[in-house]
């Protein structure tokens, strides 16, 4: 939907979102102007402390590596699983069926093809199965009603 969708923030404008804000709720303006809703970078506002942000946590995953890996990496791993001495599970994964390791490509490939058929070819599709199983719908729609839980 990203690259192939028609854009919503056309819809909302022609709507009239910034008449509604303002006539509706006491709001001026507040910088909604004619293109408010257009895709747009963020402002440096919130781009520089990101930017800071992210050079310090490299910074501090290169010059702490050390104290947080450490050198006795296999002395502290040493009775793991992956290390373990009777652990042969390393050399059993190069002995599994073929079609096993082919299966979780073929199920994202699958996948690919099934949503590029629903958003692409027949994005009606989706449309019509959410109304036929509208139970199932609302369910997955509401995210298995956990937060009720």
């Amino acid at each position: 939907m990203t690259f192939f969708g028609k854009p919503r923030w056309q819809q909302a404008e022609a709507h009239g979102h910034d008449a509604h804000a303002q006539n509706d709720h006491g709001h001026d303006d507040h910088g909604h102007g004619a293109h408010a809703l257009d895709p747009h970078e963020s402002p440096n506002t919130m781009m520089i402390p990101l930017y800071v942000l992210s050079a310090g946590a490299l910074l501090a995953g290169l010059l702490f590596k050390n104290d947080f890996i450490g050198h006795e990496a296999h002395e502290f791993w040493r009775s793991s699983l992956f290390f373990g001495a009777e652990n042969h599970i390393l050399h059993e994964m190069h002995e599994i069926p073929e079609w096993v390791g082919m299966l979780p490509f073929m199920m994202m490939l699958g996948g690919f093809l099934l949503s590029a058929y629903m958003y692409l070819v027949s994005p009606q599709t989706p449309v019509r199965l959410a109304q036929r199983f509208q139970p199932l719908y609302q369910f997955l729609l509401n995210k298995w009603y956990f937060d009720e839980l």
